[in-house]
């Protein structure tokens, strides 16, 4: 992808290093489709010769996966308002809640699954064979579960299994819930 991304920067003008391509192509679930108009916009938008993670962050529609890394990377620094406003900004966009909660369930049994494997000694690329993920994510993921404890990363995952439970089990409002959610799992991890 990162060659494919670069003949697209280059033949519009710009350039675009294979860090800020991890990014990109992180930022749009790898679509292929997304990204060559993704590339056309950053041409327009960035000022100098190079494409830059900024300019990404600036001009690029995260899909839901990259909002939920950004939220869960928010709760694991202690980041509880950063990690509020991003939920919001989803339920802004319209993102069934159900759907959050569940990407945001496998974002943190994936963390779990990190902070077991760094245990043992292994790393983003053992987590990448069982999630079937790239190597950006596999390295962010891995980087959040090392600054957790196994204990947090364990209840984590048990709230996460609780909001669900209750999101289909009761009349409560199902944005509640995820507020409910991201609070618990922050304070968790300041613990």
């Amino acid at each position: 992808i990162r060659t494919w991304l670069r003949r697209q920067a280059v033949s519009a003008g710009k350039d675009i290093d294979n860090e800020t391509c991890d990014y990109l192509s992180f930022m749009t679930d790898n679509s292929l489709t997304t990204m060559s108009q993704e590339i056309l916009k950053l041409n327009f938008y960035a000022s100098g010769n190079m494409i830059t993670k900024s300019d990404v962050q600036a001009v690029v529609e995260p899909t839901l996966h990259a909002a939920v890394f950004d939220i869960s990377n928010a709760i694991v620094d202690g980041d509880y308002e950063k990690a509020m406003n991003k939920l919001r900004d989803l339920f802004k966009m319209q993102e069934e809640p159900i759907m959050i909660l569940g990407v945001i369930s496998a974002q943190i049994r994936k963390i779990n699954s990190g902070k077991v494997l760094s245990e043992f000694g292994k790393g983003s690329d053992a987590l990448m064979s069982i999630w079937k993920m790239g190597d950006y994510p596999a390295r962010l993921t891995m980087s959040a579960a090392k600054k957790l404890s196994s204990k947090c990363c364990a209840t984590a995952v048990e709230l996460c299994l609780e909001a669900d439970y209750k999101m289909k089990r009761s009349y409560d409002d199902t944005q509640r819930i995820l507020e409910l959610l991201v609070m618990e799992l922050a304070m968790e991890a300041k613990k």
